[in-house]
């Protein structure tokens, strides 16, 4: 973004979408003038390309959160999204379709809808083999929690309100895990 500028009410999330491994940067926030969404290309030898503003040029969320997962299983990393943008709150899962290009492939809770000081989470709770995703955070008259079944096809329904109805939180974190396994697992993946 250049020496001393960057997003402020911001979030950003490590993954090497194209595979080469390198860990590429997805940033969304304000950056005094406008909100943006933009990923960057991790070139090697300390640089970094806009790969791409999937929401368009200058254009983006605030106040949200950012959540790499390969959702349909194709070897390639996809984004979700979420915060408050011109448009209103939004939630967006873009596809990774390769070669620096992400395109919409859904809004989980309706068009130009969505939560903003939120968090994101990828996990497979069904052991389906599919990425599901648990989104907190507020819709502007609703503190939500809400997990978004993968239902295969770019589609993902609600599976449960954990707090209940419009019931949930704002500021808050997201973490997947196991609770009922029955030995703890190390930093490595190891059983111990």
């Amino acid at each position: 973004m250049g020496a001393s500028t960057g997003l402020e009410y911001s979030s950003l999330a490590w993954g090497d979408y194209d595979n080469d491994g390198r860990l590429d940067l997805a940033v969304s926030g304000y950056d005094g003038t406008h909100k943006r969404l933009i990923i960057y290309h991790n070139d090697g030898g300390n640089n970094f390309s806009m790969a791409q503003e999937p929401m368009g040029a200058n254009t983006g969320l605030q106040d949200g959160s950012l959540a790499w997962g390969d959702y349909d299983n194709d070897g390639r990393l996809d984004l979700a999204v979420s915060g408050s943008g011109t448009a209103g709150n939004r939630l967006i899962i873009y596809h990774n379709n390769g070669g620096n290009n992400f395109s919409l492939a859904k809004e989980p809770m309706g068009v130009n809808t969505g939560l903003y000081y939120s968090s994101l989470a990828w996990g497979d709770y069904d052991n389906d083999g599919r990425l599901d995703l648990a989104v907190s955070g507020t819709d502007g008259t609703h503190n939500r929690l809400i997990i978004f079944h993968n239902d295969g096809g770019n589609n993902f329904s609600v599976a449960k309100e954990p707090m209940g109805a419009s019931t949930g939180l704002e500021y808050s974190s997201l973490a997947w895990g196991d609770l009922r396994q029955r030995r703890p697992i190390g930093l490595g993946g190891e059983r111990v």
